[in-house]
């Protein structure tokens, strides 16, 4: 397949496929028949243009080129949204490639795609839509913009997800999935329009415009920014960019 990634989709890629054996596996040099993933949920955290929903959806198409009968559930608060956003950007992901886009059959009055030699889908739902939330079952589950989400709908929805779970959202405010950050089976990502590398250079200048704080005067580390090696808080907070 002929798609060209960021950086934020190689943490990512690498963050899905860490398996807790793997050292093992290296010292033994054995085959991997079955590995036991270290993560069942991916959260990436990021502002504008950091493509963190676009590398999900890279990677969420790489999935069911590979497995067969792949169920994959892409989630927003509100279907309408869903489909004017994360749907849209999904299309201009196959159509990167003819080879896959040939393959792919669409739906558009059920928000579906197919991937033909696999069988696998991907269906982009709301969770404004009860009956889907409660009645619908996957293998994996991508909640976009997951801070609109009650944490009630979001336990319905990961109770009916056999495998995998990915959120993204911008970490401009905190909420109930700062708790599983001390969840050993979740790990979070941060990113921003530094590790996009085909964000364009207008948009860059634009972005920065919005920096809240004097630049260096904070940092990035383990998904928490940090002021004077504190999470930043209310009694904690940088020097303001003015």
């Amino acid at each position: 397949m002929n798609i060209d990634v960021s950086e934020t989709f190689e943490r990512t890629y690498n963050a899905y496929h860490e398996i807790i054996n793997q050292e093992d596996i290296d010292a033994n040099k054995l085959e991997v028949i079955d590995p036991i993933y270290r993560y069942r949920q991916i959260v990436s955290m990021g502002g504008s243009r950091s493509s963190k929903s676009y590398s999900i959806l890279q990677l969420l198409l790489l999935e069911m080129i590979k497995r067969k009968n792949l169920k994959v559930t892409v989630w927003r608060n509100l279907k309408n949204v869903c489909r004017t956003s994360v749907l849209e950007d999904f299309e201009n992901i196959i159509m990167f490639d003819y080879k896959i886009f040939k393959d792919i059959k669409i739906n558009k009055q059920a928000g579906s795609f197919t991937y033909l030699p696999t069988r696998s889908k991907i269906v982009f739902e709301g969770a404004d839509n009860v009956g889907k939330v409660l009645g619908g079952t996957q293998d994996i589950s991508f909640f976009n913009e997951v801070s609109e989400f009650s944490k009630r709908i979001y336990l319905e929805i990961t109770q009916r997800t056999a495998d995998r779970i990915f959120c993204d959202y911008n970490p401009s405010k905190n909420f109930w999935l700062e708790s599983y950050k001390f969840d050993e089976e979740t790990i979070f990502i941060h990113s921003n329009f530094d590790n996009n590398a085909f964000c364009p250079p207008n948009i860059i200048k634009q972005l920065k415009s919005y920096e809240p704080w004097i630049p260096g005067s904070y940092e990035f580390r383990e998904g928490e920014v940090l002021h004077i090696n504190m999470p930043i808080s209310i009694h904690n907070q940088p020097p303001p960019n003015l």
